[in-house]
C-alpha cells in the first residue's frame, strides 16, 4: 500500500511538474534519425518530440502542452499522455492549427512509442481532452468544450497494436 501512495504521488509530482512548463520550442543542434527523419535530440525532450509529431499534421505548430500523463494499468514500460499543440492564440482560421496528441511514451518520458491519434479542434481555444478510462489494452478519452457549450467526445484506442 505504502509503494502504491509514493507512485502515486510521484505520478501526481510528474503531471503538475509537466504542466508548469507547458509550451516549449522545437529546434536546436542534432542529427536526424534515418528511419524517422526526426532529431534525435527530440528523443530526450517529450515535449519536443510531441511537437515533431504534430508539426507532421501541420508546420506551423510552434507550441506544445502536455496535458495529461497517465500510467497504463499491468504495464511499467508504458505511459499514456494527452497534449495540445498550436500555431499560437490568435485563430487563422483553420481548426487544424489547434491539435490534439494522445500517445504512448515510454516510462521514462523521453520518447513517444506511438501516436495513437492526432485530431484539430472542434472549437478554437475552447477545447481540452482528458483520460477517462485506461485498462489492460485500451483507453477511453473524452473531449469537451471548456466553456460547456457543445457535446462531448469519446473515443477508445487499443494502446497495445
Amino acid at each position: 500500500m505504502r509503494e502504491r501512495v509514493k507512485a502515486e504521488v510521484y505520478l501526481l509530482t510528474l503531471i503538475i511538474g509537466l504542466a508548469s512548463t507547458p509550451i516549449v520550442s522545437c529546434g536546436g543542434p542534432g542529427g536526424q534519425d534515418e528511419r524517422s527523419g526526426t532529431s534525435t535530440s527530440a528523443r530526450t525532450n517529450l515535449p519536443e518530440q510531441v511537437m515533431n509529431e504534430l508539426g507532421g499534421r501541420n508546420p506551423a505548430i510552434v507550441q506544445v502542452q502536455i496535458l495529461a500523463i497517465s500510467s497504463i494499468p499491468w504495464s511499467t514500460a508504458r505511459l499514456a499522455g494527452l497534449a495540445r499543440g498550436s500555431t499560437g492564440e490568435e485563430f487563422r482560421g483553420s481548426f487544424e492549427d489547434e491539435l490534439f496528441c494522445t500517445f504512448v511514451a515510454d516510462s521514462t518520458l523521453t520518447r513517444v512509442l506511438k501516436v495513437l491519434d492526432i485530431q484539430a479542434t472542434p472549437r478554437w481555444n475552447d477545447y481540452t481532452v482528458h483520460f477517462e478510462r485506461l485498462d489492460m489494452d485500451s483507453l477511453i478519452v473524452v473531449g469537451k468544450a471548456i466553456s460547456g457549450n457543445g457535446e462531448e467526445t469519446r473515443k477508445s484506442y487499443n494502446w497495445l497494436d
